[in-house]
């Protein structure tokens, strides 16, 4: 069963502290972030990657180096201008007789892939979603009915509501809902038709993610992993 993961976004929100290396490039520990994704995997029974390169793809010839035994790598290049949508459209040839693990280079989490892939059969729907309930980063200010503050949560988290968490199980009938279109990102309209079509599922995790999106994200990856307490590291 092969892991698709999303490697071609320029990562602007790191800059301007990673002009260089490429956002799934970026160091934790003496690894690039994508081999603590791959290596999630790994470490779960699924070591067949393809992965979606565009904004300086030829930068990535280096992740060879960290490919271990009985992983399959594939480096494939789906242009610098190209959305979500279309890199994971120029994979179908790949892709198009199997279902597959889809996710991106910059997110890690403690995830049971054997519950996710489990959740996605029984549901016999075209895409599942890993469901996350997000955590506020600032204070919760609830207010009664005369305005005076009823309630106050500390960083709360949302137990109502849930995000997408970016690891997604799908089967090649998803390429239906994908086309070369260079601006269509998977994240607007084939999902959002999916989930109108009551094709798209959602496997709650209530565990560890997080993502890297700025300089201090990364900081905290790295301060987490040289702690040894990186919860995502659930390898020997």
């Amino acid at each position: 069963m092969k892991v698709v993961i999303f490697a071609g976004g320029e990562g602007s929100r790191l800059k301007p502290e990673l002009e260089s290396p490429p956002k799934p490039l970026a160091i934790i520990g003496d690894r690039p972030i994508i081999w603590h994704v791959m290596k999630l995997f790994a470490a779960q029974g699924f070591s067949d990657f393809v992965v979606l390169l565009g904004h300086r793809a030829e930068e990535f010839q280096g992740l060879q180096q960290y490919v271990e035994p009985g992983w399959k790598l594939t480096l494939l290049n789906t242009g610098t201008q190209a959305m979500t949508g279309a890199r994971l459209f120029s994979a179908r040839h790949l892709l198009a007789d199997e279902t597959f693990f889809l996710t991106y280079a910059d997110g890690l989490a403690d995830l049971n892939l054997a519950e996710l892939l489990s959740h996605h059969r029984a549901s016999e729907k075209i895409v599942t979603s890993t469901g996350i309930n997000p955590q506020l980063p600032f204070g919760l200010i609830s207010l009664s009915s005369d305005g005076h503050v009823s309630e106050f949560k500390e960083k709360p988290r949302l137990r109502d509501t849930w995000i997408n968490g970016g690891f997604f199980a799908c089967e090649p009938g998803v390429f239906d809902y994908l086309s070369a279109d260079q601006q269509l990102a998977f994240e607007k309209s084939p999902l959002e038709k999916l989930a109108s079509g009551h094709q798209l599922a959602c496997y709650k995790h209530e565990g560890y993610w997080d993502c890297m999106d700025h300089p201090h994200d990364l900081h905290r990856l790295n301060e987490l992993w040289n702690s040894g307490k990186a919860p995502w590291k659930k390898w020997a």
